[in-house]
């Protein structure tokens, strides 16, 4: 009894609704409809009679790609193409940092520390201190710098997984005078 129940429910979807265009999982479009499936593939309904729905492009939450061109979006270029068997979208490599995409190559600051955007990740390439006007300076790995009697330094403490460090430390000067009977200083 539950198959029948079944197959007439199914003989009821097939058959009760306009259906001019199959989607990828089989569902019904009409006529004139355009979708987005997967949050990414675009399609509309250009036919009658069960055809095939066309791809027009894909879709990037700051815009959409059509098929065939690569376009730039939020600085990076998109590219959207299909052949017989598949279909590609292709995004330039990207850093992502609080929301925003950063290109590979660009440096961008991340609280204390520069960063260096790669294709395989980022990469620590400074770091940030400010100085008693408080104006942020930047020091390269490697290097130290001067506020007085501050010495700021941006080292790294071990290559491999690399580790930076940002640290002050005070100077103390000690100075030594030592008298002699004949010169008054030795």
């Amino acid at each position: 009894m539950p198959r029948i129940m079944i197959l007439k429910f199914y003989q009821q979807f097939q058959f009760s609704g306009k259906c001019d265009c199959l989607d990828w999982y089989g569902g019904c479009r009409v006529n004139g409809e355009k979708w987005v499936d997967d949050n990414i593939w675009k399609y509309s309904c250009d036919g009658k009679e069960r055809s095939e729905a066309s791809f027009t492009g894909c879709h990037e939450e700051k815009g959409d790609v059509p098929v065939g061109q690569n376009i730039t979006i939020s600085d990076l270029w998109q590219v959207c193409t299909q052949d017989e068997q598949k279909l590609y979208f292709e995004i330039e490599p990207f850093c992502e940092f609080n929301g925003t995409k950063i290109r590979v190559g660009q440096e961008y600051r991340d609280g204390s520390f520069q960063w260096l955007c790669l294709s395989t990740g980022r990469w620590i390439t400074g770091c940030y201190y400010f100085n008693e006007t408080h104006t942020d300076l930047l020091l390269r790995v490697g290097e130290n710098a001067f506020n007085g009697l501050i010495e700021h330094v941006c080292s790294k403490r071990q290559e491999y997984p690399a580790i930076v460090q940002y640290y002050t430390q005070v100077l103390i000067i000690f100075l030594f005078c030592f008298f002699s009977q004949e010169h008054g200083l030795f």
